[in-house]
């Protein structure tokens, strides 16, 4: 018998760490320590997936805001008899930083389904029409 085994005579991991050391789960073999003595459920690819959902939708909810400023400035803008409105991106919303690109192409994607002309101008600006429509 070695050294380290007559000085660790009788010892098991078992009743080092107690009766929960590892437990016989069905579906996925055998829980880890951590998992038992922490008692949450162990890691899930769904809690990755669920995690992108929050953050995409809050994203869409940012983004639907900033539209909603925008109609609402297109609706100003008619009324003072424009037919065009450049609209500023913000940089900032609810202090959450806006990615630009991805606000603009929400933008305009929303605003070409509704018909508006729109073109992306300088800096963060996106630029609107709807002297078309007025005409036609």
């Amino acid at each position: 018998m070695s050294k380290h085994n007559k000085n660790n005579k009788g010892m098991s991991l078992k009743k080092l760490l107690g009766k929960d050391a590892f437990i016989l789960d069905k579906k996925f073999g055998i829980k880890t320590l951590a998992e038992v003595a922490s008692g949450k459920k162990s890691f899930s690819i769904n809690e990755l997936v669920e995690e992108r959902k929050k953050k995409t939708q809050e994203l869409v909810n940012m983004y639907n805001t900033v539209y909603q400023t925008c109609i609402n400035n297109i609706k100003k803008a008619n009324i003072e008899g424009k037919d065009y409105l450049l609209f500023l991106i913000p940089d900032f919303f609810n202090n959450s930083k806006i990615n630009h690109d991805e606000c603009y192409y929400y933008l305009s994607e929303k605003l070409k389904h509704k018909q508006f002309n729109v073109c992306h101008a300088e800096n963060n600006y996106i630029f609107i029409s709807w002297k078309e429509a007025l005409s036609g």
